[in-house]
């Protein structure tokens, strides 16, 4: 795991080590032993630049190992893609399984809904969260596009405590909707990290 001492990484080795997963620290300048041991996987929660110094130090050493990266921010895209060459990635702006369903149900929209509906996003966290707009918001954003939204708006709070708060507004001449989705503990995002690994192992 790259992060492993962060809010996310400490729960996710946590989770791991109560249905027993071994968790390795993998450090800040990424000179780490490459373990070839089967149904190894790397996770990592750090940050744009970790991503990027980890994934130059897999291609480095020709070490492909499925990578999940929860990491949110301005990623090294070209790196992702040469990295997904040689083995599986999963890129995930959220881990939490209620987030992924609106996803879902977003790319499920008609795509000739915008014509009808005007859609805007609502992204609220706690203070110390460093990105604004969250990478989740901005996934809702670029979902709605693809079907055809134009230019949809996204405001951003960061209010006390707020693990993370997301509601998108779909608004009519005739009628509303609105999808809320609202973080209540931190460790749902480990529960959900749990359910990529599981199925990277499967």
């Amino acid at each position: 795991m790259f992060g492993h001492n962060g809010k996310l990484g400490t729960l996710i080795a946590d989770e791991c080590q109560k249905i027993g997963y071994q968790i390795k620290p993998i450090p800040r300048d990424c000179l780490f032993q490459i373990d070839l041991a089967q149904n190894q996987i790397i996770v990592d929660v750090s940050s744009p630049i970790g991503t990027k110094k980890l994934i130059e130090a897999l291609l480095f050493a020709k070490a492909y190992f499925p990578l999940i990266i929860g990491t949110t921010g301005d990623l090294p895209w070209n790196l992702i893609e040469e990295y997904k060459k040689y083995a599986n990635v999963i890129v995930s702006s959220n881990f939490s399984v209620g987030i992924n369903m609106v996803n879902s149900m977003l790319e499920h929209i008609d795509a000739e809904s915008h014509s009808y509906w005007k859609a805007d996003i609502l992204d609220i966290h706690h203070m110390a969260k460093v990105d604004a707009p969250s990478g989740t918001a901005k996934k809702f954003k670029s979902i709605l596009e693809a079907q055809q939204f134009k230019s949809v708006p996204i405001q951003s709070e960061r209010i006390g405590n707020i693990v993370g708060t997301h509601t998108i507004h779909l608004d009519s001449e005739y009628e509303e909707v609105t999808i809320n989705h609202n973080a209540k503990d931190r460790r749902l995002f480990a529960k959900g990290c749990i359910k990529l690994i599981k199925s990277l192992i499967s």
